[in-house]
């Protein structure tokens, strides 16, 4: 069974200087105000109760973190899957990824886990592409299918091969970008090497005809 996890922080800072004055004592850097967690749940939980998908999902994260509220399980599992109801894509890809592994006090199912991972990559949400090819190359959740396997993986690989273009063809790069490009061309090895991994089998008239609808792929908003 193939468990492919990529994650990746990109850090840029900005550092602003002021002129010294002669004679007296630098000041301190003014510090930011600290972030009102409570406020924030407070606002989130008015916008969730009035529908909004994203506020519903913004609920579940701070029950799950403890930020503004005392920390949930059973009202983070409650509103993630209100989330994921309601069509927000990230929400059905997390409540896909923890009904598959059994994670957060979801119980196990596999079979429903690989649903709401399937709703969200149709949605586009990126990190489901290569879960969903993982699910059915393996038949984790549904029947093996390798043709279908080869064809998530390589959306993941086209689109993250256009995010790739797009930061390599900026006129100006700072910190950020060129950290987006060292980590975008070392997931494109890894995806390319499983896309590789996937195509083993196929007749040349298969792969063709999946790169043609993989070129054609556009997500479908639920929302």
């Amino acid at each position: 069974m193939r468990r492919r996890f990529f994650a990746a922080f990109v850090v840029a800072t900005c550092i602003c200087g002021f002129p010294a004055v002669p004679s007296r004592a630098a000041e301190p850097a003014p510090t930011a105000a600290p972030r009102d967690f409570a406020a924030e749940f407070q606002a989130a939980l008015m916008r969730a109760e009035a529908g909004s998908p994203g506020a519903i999902y913004r609920v579940a994260q701070l029950y799950n973190a403890g930020l503004g509220t005392p920390a949930s399980p059973a009202d983070y599992r409650v509103w993630l899957e209100r989330a994921a109801m309601r069509g927000h894509p990230y929400a059905q890809f997390e409540l896909g990824m923890n009904l598959e592994m059994g994670f957060a006090g979801f119980p196990a199912d596999p079979v429903a886990g690989f649903g709401w991972t399937l709703r969200a990559a149709r949605q586009g949400q990126p990190p489901a592409f290569q879960r969903v090819a993982a699910d059915y190359a393996s038949g984790t959740g549904t029947m093996p299918d390798p043709e279908e396997a080869y064809f998530w993986q390589l959306v993941a690989v086209n689109t993250d091969a256009a995010r790739l273009a797009e930061y390599q063809a900026k006129a100006r790069k700072d910190v950020a970008d060129e950290g987006m490009i060292l980590f975008l061309t070392e997931i494109l090895k890894a995806e390319n090497g499983l896309l590789d991994s996937y195509r083993i089998g196929l007749s040349p008239a298969v792969v063709a005809a999946i790169s043609t609808r993989a070129m054609a792929f556009a997500p479908k908003p639920e929302l």
